[in-house]
């Protein structure tokens, strides 16, 4: 199993990269603009990369029926500009949900925070 952690813009009404595809958000981003919306865990064994991880991981949190998503999710219906963290003893990735799918991150971009595996 690994840790995950999604984050959304805090403020979509200000954050003019809101909802945006990467290339269009990447000059003005800011981690500083997020908040952590959900903590949990996954198993990635069988899937061929995190991404395909995050693509399940979208399916769960992007719904309209809230009754379905864990009681301690606090976000909006997941969408683009979303970001996932995986996080393990071993490895770390950070994944922005684009237009079309998933786009590794460098870890950079979280401005030096990174949660870590207890």
């Amino acid at each position: 199993m690994v840790k995950f952690s999604i984050f959304q813009i805090r403020d979509i009404a200000v954050t003019k990269y809101a909802f945006r595809d990467w290339f269009l958000a990447v000059k003005d981003f800011d981690f500083h603009d997020y908040k952590k919306v959900y903590d949990g865990e996954v198993s990635l064994d069988g899937y061929n990369s995190p991404r395909i991880a995050c693509e399940d991981l979208f399916c769960k949190f992007n719904r309209t029926d809230f009754n379905k998503v864990p009681d301690d999710f606090h976000g909006r219906s997941m969408s683009v500009s979303d970001i996932v963290v995986f996080y393990g003893k071993e490895s770390k990735s950070v994944w922005y949900c684009d237009g079309f799918g998933f786009l590794e991150l460098d870890e950079e971009v979280l401005g030096g925070y990174m949660p870590t595996a207890d």
